[in-house]
C-alpha cells in the first residue's frame, strides 16, 4: 500500500470519528433541550415583579397590571417565535392572533391559565401542570398586584 492510500485510509478514518463525534454532541444538546423545556419553573417575586425561571424564563411587572384566571383551554397560540413547544408544553415567544404573546404553559390542554397583561399591552399566558396548582399561583400573583 502507497503512502497516498495510507492518507487516504487514515482521512477517513478521522472523518468518521469527527462525523460521530459531531451526531452524538448534537443528540444530547437535543434531548438536554427537551429536559429543560418540561422542567417546571420557579415563580418568584420581589416587590411587583413576577420572575418565571428556567429555560424561555421572564420577568412581569405586576404594576397596574390586569391579571385574569380563565377556566378555558387556552387559545391555540400559532407560529412560535422564540420558544419551544414540547407535547403539551408551551414555553417562549409566540403569536396570537397577529401579536406576540408570552406562553410558560405547562399543560396546554388544562381548563386552566392565568393571562397577565402589563402596563405596555404585553400578554403572559401562564399555568402550572394542575389546575390547583395554576389557582393557588392565580391567588399569590394577585396579593402581589394589589400592593
Amino acid at each position: 500500500m502507497n503512502t497516498n492510500a495510507k492518507n487516504g485510509k487514515i482521512a477517513q478514518i478521522i472523518i468518521g470519528v469527527l462525523v460521530g463525534f459531531i451526531l452524538i454532541l448534537t443528540a444530547v444538546f437535543m434531548l438536554y433541550l427537551i429536559d429543560e423545556s418540561k422542567a417546571t419553573p420557579d415563580y418568584t417575586f420581589s416587590g411587583n415583579t413576577l420572575t418565571i425561571s428556567g429555560m424561555f424564563g421572564t420577568d412581569i411587572d405586576l404594576t397596574d397590571a390586569t391579571v385574569t384566571h380563565e377556566l378555558t383551554v387556552i387559545p391555540d397560540p400559532g407560529t412560535r417565535t422564540n420558544g419551544a413547544a414540547v407535547g403539551n408544553i408551551l414555553k417562549g415567544s409566540f403569536k396570537m392572533d397577529g401579536e406576540k404573546v408570552y406562553l410558560n404553559i405547562m399543560d396546554k390542554t388544562a381548563a386552566s391559565y392565568i393571562l397577565i397583561t402589563d402596563s405596555d399591552g404585553a400578554q403572559y399566558y401562564v399555568n402550572c401542570k394542575t389546575i390547583a396548582d395554576t389557582a393557588a399561583l392565580y391567588q399569590e400573583i394577585m396579593t402581589h398586584v394589589s400592593q
